[in-house]
């Protein structure tokens, strides 16, 4: 991987009062936290969650840093975080945190989770690892048969089951196409959730953009975009993230609902995918939110943001804008190891009035927006 991946740990202290624009500049005190990038300026944090013992998880650009709970001033650094050869081989993607807040680490092209805590695989590893194989088809009810596909998001449930999104890789102009969102627990056949399965243009099923805002189709009955988030709910719900491409941007981003067997489109403020991989990050609060890191500009300048949406009206909003490092990258909001704050993850180089931010990542513990 060229430059060492590193595990970093340390537990955030303190609040910031206020939500606005750019809130977060001039943070540089003793509310903050510090955390020394594995490439210097250059290192974009792409996802962060926060595991129930008060562990941060940050990853971007192929690297995975772990920040344990802990009193430690000034700026910490601490070990490499490696996911096992098999059968979650590959760079860290990503990271999820389940309904218990246990937090993974993604990994590979599989986006295979690994328990950022002990590095084991999920009990779903195994058929994760078959999705990108030709006996994809066997394993996915609804896939094409004898055809790889990629995958494009992964969701921890529990212990036992994840939730995954994959698209056929046909090397055509169809090859965003029957894209299916599947639950795969750790034995048993996999269950399909969402996207219907067809075998050509003239069986192709309407879009899921094609739902009006608040309106709610059949699940199963629909066409939809490349899945780029998943964060699983209370209830057995699930809130989908679908990016379609523009002339301006890499994705314009829809907003879903799965409740039963509809998925309902949610009213969200205008949003793009973000820089790096992933391009949308969630988590989600005690109280129940969706926060969802995204873009909000389309262009070669990327406007990072943070969403607050509510599943339980069907709406979200932009709640704080971000500036941007030189890369693209921004501040990040996720909920912390209960729910009941969020931690603000800036990247280096994104608030020029804040030197230790220079070369350092910071870390700042604020009140959800509303309290």
């Amino acid at each position: 991987m060229g430059v060492p991946r590193r595990t970093l740990r340390s537990q955030v202290a303190g609040t910031v009062a206020a939500v606005a624009v750019l809130a977060l500049a001039g943070c540089g005190d003793e509310e903050s936290r510090y955390v020394e990038s594995p490439v210097g300026a250059a290192w974009g944090v792409g996802a962060a969650g926060a595991d129930r013992d008060g562990t941060l998880v940050l990853t971007g650009q192929d690297r995975a840093l772990t920040v344990p709970p802990g009193e430690a001033s000034g700026v910490v650094t601490g070990e490499s975080f490696e996911a096992p050869a098999e059968p979650a081989s590959g760079d860290p993607r990503g990271v999820s945190v389940d309904g218990s807040r246990t937090a993974w680490v993604l990994v590979g092209d599989a986006l295979v989770p690994v328990r950022a805590g002990d590095g084991e695989p999920h009990a779903a590893a195994g058929t994760l690892g078959k999705v990108g194989g030709r006996e994809a088809g066997a394993v996915l009810p609804g896939a094409v048969p004898d055809t790889a596909r990629a995958t494009t998001a992964v969701a921890v449930v529990d212990d036992s089951a994840v939730v995954v999104g994959s698209y056929a890789d046909v090397g055509s102009s169809d090859a965003r196409g029957n894209v299916l969102v599947h639950r795969v627990g750790g034995s048993g056949q996999p269950a399909l959730l969402a996207g219907r399965p067809w075998t050509g243009t003239a069986d192709r099923p309407e879009p899921a953009t094609g739902i009006e805002p608040g309106a709610s189709a059949p699940a199963t009955g629909v066409d939809l975009d490349d899945v780029v988030a998943l964060q699983p709910l209370t209830g057995d719900r699930l809130l989908l993230v679908t990016s379609a491409p523009t002339e301006a941007s890499s994705g314009r981003l829809s907003f879903f609902l799965l409740a039963g067997a509809n998925l309902t489109r949610l009213t969200v403020d205008d949003a793009y995918a973000g820089v790096g991989t992933p391009g949308v990050s969630t988590s989600v609060t005690a109280q129940g939110l969706v926060i969802a890191n995204v873009s909000t500009g389309s262009g070669d300048k990327p406007e990072p943001a943070a969403l607050s949406i509510d599943p339980g009206t069907g709406s979200g909003s932009v709640m704080e804008r971000s500036a941007a490092n030189a890369e693209g990258y921004g501040t990040l909001l996720v909920a912390d190891s209960d729910g009941d704050d969020l931690l603000a993850i800036t990247p280096p180089g994104v608030d020029p009035d804040d030197e230790d931010n220079d070369v350092n990542v910071r870390i700042t513990s604020r009140p959800v927006s509303g309290d």
